[in-house]
C-alpha cells in the first residue's frame, strides 16, 4: 500500500509566499557515489475548471495539495511513500480558480518523477486535511508534462476516486467533469557547453618505429573522491605535437556546472595490439584551466624512476605539455527545449534469444518466467523483464502514442528454421510497435512460448534497421532557416554474451553516429562482457559521435533506479551533440526564462 505524508531524508523544500521550491536528492536512493545533475528547473502553475459546488450556501473554496512519489527498493520490496510538498492558496467561492502559488522542480531525464495533485474544497472548521471535502486528483510524471505540453500547457480530467492510502471520503457527484490545467515554464537550463581547441607539445615518444599516437581523457572528481570519466578524445597518429580541434562538451558533463570542481586530464599513447602507454597528466579545476591555459604533463612513475637512478645524466622535467589554445563557453538549445518543443523519443527493445540463455522452461534459464510473475512487482521478474521495465517506464512518457518496438534476435521465430536478427515479436513486420512497457513485457512473454533458441549473437542487422528508420527523424524543410528534430531513436539491446559480429557492428555504429539515435546495451547474466566495452567508443581512432552505452546488468540487478540512471544519463548529451553537429532545432520554439530562487 502507498503511504502518504511520510517525510523523507532525500527532500529539501523551500516555501515562499508565491512559490514552493522542491529538491529530491537521488544520490540517497541511487547510492552510486556519482554526480547526479538536474537537466533544468521547471515551474508548474495550476488552474481548475468545472469544479463541483460542494458548499450549501456558496461556491466551493478550492485548494490543490501537491505530493511527490518517494519510491524505494529495499530488501527485495518496493516501498512507495507520497511526500506532501506543499499546496496552493485557497481561492474562495470559485469553481474555475487560477492559483497564484507555483511549484519548482529539478528535472532529471533518467528518473521517473511522479507527482500527485489533489483538489479539495476547504472547510474553515476542518481540523485535519482529510476533514475537507474531496473533489478529485491526478497522477502525472514530470516527463509526462514535458511530452504533453506542446503549447506549455496541458489539461486533464480529474479522477473522482480516492487514491489508495489517502483518508478522504469520495464525493458522490453525478456528472463529474472537473479538469485541472498545468502550465509549464523552463526556469533555468544547464545548457552551456565548452568549445575547445587543445594541443600537445613535445610529448614523450612511446613507439619504437614511430613517434606516439596520443589521445587524452578527462575525469571529474565524484562525491566519494573517485574519478569519473567524462570525455575521451580521438587518437591522432604518429605525432608528438597533436592538435585536437572543435572539442565540445557540456559543462554539466565536464564539471557538473561547477568550475571549481577538480578535474584530472591524462594523455595516453594508443597501441593497436596492446594496452595503451601512459604519457602523463595533471589535475586542475576548469577555472584554473581557463586562466592558465598550459599545463605540464607529469608521469609520476617515470619521475620516480629518474630520481632513483643515480646514473641518469638528465633530470626528469616533464613528459610534454597540454595547451588549451581556445576555450569558448557557449549557450545552446537544452534537452528540455527538445522534449517540451515537440521532439519525441522513439524506443525499441532488441532481446537476445540465443541458446546460451538456456531453455525458457528450465529454472536456471535467463528467460525463465516466475509462476508468480506480477508486472507490478519488480522482484518477481527475470533479468530481461527487470531491464525492460526499469528502462521502459522512464522512456515511455516521451512518446505521445506510447508505442515501443519489441524485437528478437538470434532465435528462430514463427516456425522458421533459420535465425532472425531483427524479428518483430508481435509477428507483424508492417506494424512492429506495441503499447508501452507493459506491451513489451507481454509480447516478450508470449514470444518465449513459440521461439526456438538458436544463435549467433549479431547486432548489425538491428542497428542498421533503426538507423534506416532514423533518416526520417529530421524535417526536410527548414523552419526559420533551421531543420527540426522530429524524433530521436533509442535502441536498447539486451544480451547474455559477447556479440559474434563485432567488426561489422563497430562499422555500423560509426554509420549510426551520423543519425539521431543512441544505443544502449545491457549485459544480462554472468558472462564475461569485457569485449563488449569495445563498442562503448572507448578506443576510437575515427572521430564519430559517441552513441553507445554498455552496462553489465548484474552490477545494478536489485534497483531499477540504478539501472535507469546508469544507462540513460548520457542520452540527453548524445541528443544535444547530434543537434549541435547537424544544426537542428526543436519543432516548436521554447523560451527559457531566468528567475531567482528563494534564499535557503
Amino acid at each position: 500500500m502507498d503511504r502518504v505524508n511520510i517525510y523523507s531524508d532525500t527532500v529539501n523544500i523551500v516555501t515562499e509566499k508565491d512559490q514552493v521550491v522542491f529538491n529530491y536528492d537521488y544520490s540517497k536512493v541511487d547510492n552510486q557515489n556519482k554526480d547526479i545533475n538536474a537537466i533544468s528547473k521547471i515551474e508548474i502553475r495550476l488552474s481548475c475548471n468545472n469544479l463541483p459546488n460542494l458548499d450549501k450556501t456558496s461556491k466551493s473554496d478550492p485548494r490543490v495539495i501537491v505530493f511527490y512519489q518517494d519510491k524505494r527498493f529495499e530488501d527485495k520490496k518496493t516501498v512507495i511513500n507520497w511526500i506532501r510538498i506543499g499546496s496552493t492558496e485557497t481561492v474562495d467561492d470559485n469553481l474555475n480558480p487560477e492559483f497564484t502559488k507555483s511549484f519548482i522542480f529539478d528535472y532529471y531525464f533518467e528518473y521517473l518523477q511522479n507527482l500527485r495533485f489533489v483538489v479539495l474544497d476547504m472547510d474553515d472548521e476542518a481540523i485535519d486535511l482529510e476533514d475537507n471535502d474531496y473533489i478529485g486528483y491526478i497522477d502525472l510524471s514530470i516527463s509526462d508534462l514535458l511530452s504533453e505540453s506542446k503549447s506549455k500547457k496541458c489539461t486533464f480530467k480529474l479522477n473522482s476516486e480516492v487514491p489508495e492510502g489517502m483518508g478522504f471520503k469520495k464525493n458522490m457527484i453525478v456528472g463529474f467533469n472537473a479538469t485541472i490545467t498545468l502550465s509549464l515554464e523552463i526556469l533555468k537550463d544547464n545548457n552551456y557547453y565548452a568549445l575547445m581547441n587543445i594541443s600537445g607539445k613535445n610529448l614523450d615518444k612511446k613507439d619504437v618505429f614511430g613517434k606516439s599516437d596520443p589521445y587524452f581523457i578527462i575525469y571529474k572528481k565524484t562525491p566519494n573522491d573517485s574519478w569519473a570519466k567524462v570525455y575521451q578524445s580521438i587518437v591522432i597518429k604518429n605525432t608528438l605535437n597533436p592538435d585536437w580541434t572543435g572539442i565540445d562538451i557540456s559543462l554539466l558533463q565536464l564539471n557538473s556546472g561547477d568550475d571549481k570542481k577538480l578535474l584530472k586530464i591524462e594523455v595516453w599513447d594508443w597501441d593497436r595490439d596492446s594496452e595503451p602507454d601512459y604519457i602523463g597528466g595533471f589535475e586542475a579545476t576548469f577555472e584554473e584551466i581557463k586562466e592558465k591555459k598550459e599545463f605540464e604533463l607529469i608521469n609520476d612513475k617515470k619521475k620516480e624512476k629518474n630520481e632513483n637512478d643515480k646514473k641518469s645524466k638528465k633530470n626528469y622535467t616533464n613528459s610534454g605539455s597540454l595547451v588549451f589554445n581556445r576555450i569558448l563557453i557557449k549557450e545552446d538549445q537544452s534537452f528540455s527545449s527538445f522534449t517540451l518543443g515537440g521532439t519525441e523519443i522513439d524506443v525499441d527493445f532488441a532481446i537476445d534469444f540465443t541458446n546460451s540463455n538456456g531453455e525458457p522452461d528450465h529454472v536456471t534459464s535467463l528467460h525463465y518466467i516466475n509462476p508468480k510473475f506480477d508486472p507490478m512487482d519488480f522482484y518477481s521478474m527475470n533479468d530481461y523483464q527487470k531491464a525492460i521495465s526499469a528502462i521502459g517506464y522512464v522512456l515511455e512518457p516521451y512518446d505521445t502514442n506510447k508505442m515501443m518496438g519489441a524485437y528478437g534476435y538470434g532465435g528462430c521465430f514463427n516456425k522458421s528454421t533459420k535465425p532472425s536478427f531483427d524479428y518483430p515479436l508481435n509477428d507483424n513486420p508492417e506494424h512492429p510497435k506495441v503499447l508501452g512497457t507493459r506491451g513489451v513485457l507481454d509480447t516478450y512473454t508470449e514470444a518465449l512460448k513459440k521461439v526456438a533458441l538458436y544463435g549467433p549473437t549479431n547486432f548489425k542487422p538491428m542497428i542498421e534497421k533503426i538507423r534506416t528508420e532514423s533518416r526520417a527523424n529530421v524535417s526536410s524543410a527548414s523552419v526559420n532557416g533551421h531543420r527540426t528534430l522530429l524524433k530521436y531513436n533509442i535502441l536498447v539491446f539486451l544480451t547474455d554474451g559477447t556479440i559474434t559480429d563485432m567488426e561489422e557492428t563497430i562499422h555500423e555504429i560509426e554509420l549510426a553516429s551520423r543519425y539521431p539515435m543512441s544505443i544502449i546495451i545491457i549485459g544480462v547474466g554472468r558472462a564475461n562482457f569485457d569485449l563488449m566495452k569495445k563498442l562503448d567508443s572507448d578506443d576510437k581512432t575515427v572521430d564519430y559521435r559517441d552513441i553507445v552505452q554498455f552496462v553489465p546488468f548484474n552490477k545494478f540487478i536489485d534497483n531499477p533506479f540504478k539501472i535507469a540512471s546508469e544507462t540513460l544519463a548520457e542520452v540527453p548529451f548524445q541528443l544535444l551533440s547530434y543537434a549541435r553537429k547537424n544544426d537542428v532545432y526543436p519543432p516548436f520554439a521554447v523560451r527559457t526564462v531566468e528567475k531567482e530562487e528563494p534564499k535557503k
